[in-house]
């Protein structure tokens, strides 16, 4: 790009310049004089002064198309190449690890992405196409009975979470938002028998382009 523009420049240089070792003022730098033809007492040929003239008419018209290529150009590019970022929510029941787990999803335009991982499954909804959309999860854990609601409207989900029929959430906003206030946005509910505590472990935090989610901190919650 900076090659570019100095070729531009050094156009306008050219086109400015008169065929009589007079230099029109350009701004670009010190002026470059041109000869054009004499004859033999020292006046200026016609032809030679009127093709000289067309000569710089000529490189003005191509150095004003190619600094309006130029302009274009970095108007398309910051139109193309705006970033953007999608967050999403996925979930997994796992009867017989005795495990459920919630984990963001985020897409985005470049750097960093948070990938969908395997047996997990995404939340429907979410996107500011569709409509509000709430999904029912009920996953059986030995001694542990798991009933999980996402709403999920415009980029935006709550969860509201039992464990065996006691709320452990009730509406908490879950990976949604690029906000300060830290969210809900992993979860793990693991319970191995009846004689075992069920244990609840959820992760707040921000997701980020230049950290992602290592910010985050993780902590037990209430044990029903």
């Amino acid at each position: 790009m900076r090659i570019l523009i100095i070729q531009i420049r050094k156009s306008w240089r050219r086109a400015l310049t008169s065929s009589h070792g007079r230099t029109l003022p350009t701004g670009f730098g010190a002026p470059t004089p041109v000869h054009g033809g004499e004859d033999a007492d020292g006046h200026a040929l016609f032809g030679s002064n009127a093709r000289a003239y067309l000569l710089n008419l000529r490189r003005c018209c191509i150095a004003v198309r190619a600094s309006l290529l130029v302009i274009f150009g970095l108007c398309s590019a910051s139109w193309v190449y705006a970033d953007w970022a999608e967050q999403e929510v996925s979930w997994r029941c796992d009867e017989r690890a005795g495990t459920f787990s919630l984990r963001p999803v985020v897409d985005t335009s470049s750097g960093p992405k948070v990938e969908l991982l395997p047996g997990f499954v995404k939340v429907a909804g979410g996107h500011h196409s569709e409509p509000p959309y709430t999904t029912t999860v009920i996953c059986r854990l030995p001694g542990a009975d798991v009933k999980a609601e996402i709403y999920a409207r415009a980029e935006t989900y709550q969860l509201t979470l039992w464990l065996n029929k006691t709320a452990v959430f009730e509406n908490e906003l879950l990976n949604s938002g690029l906000g300060f206030e830290p969210v809900l946005y992993q979860l793990d509910i693991a319970s191995h028998g009846k004689d075992l505590a069920a244990r609840v472990t959820a992760c707040f935090g921000n997701w980020s382009w230049d950290s992602n989610y290592e910010r985050g901190t993780c902590k037990a919650v209430g044990k029903p």
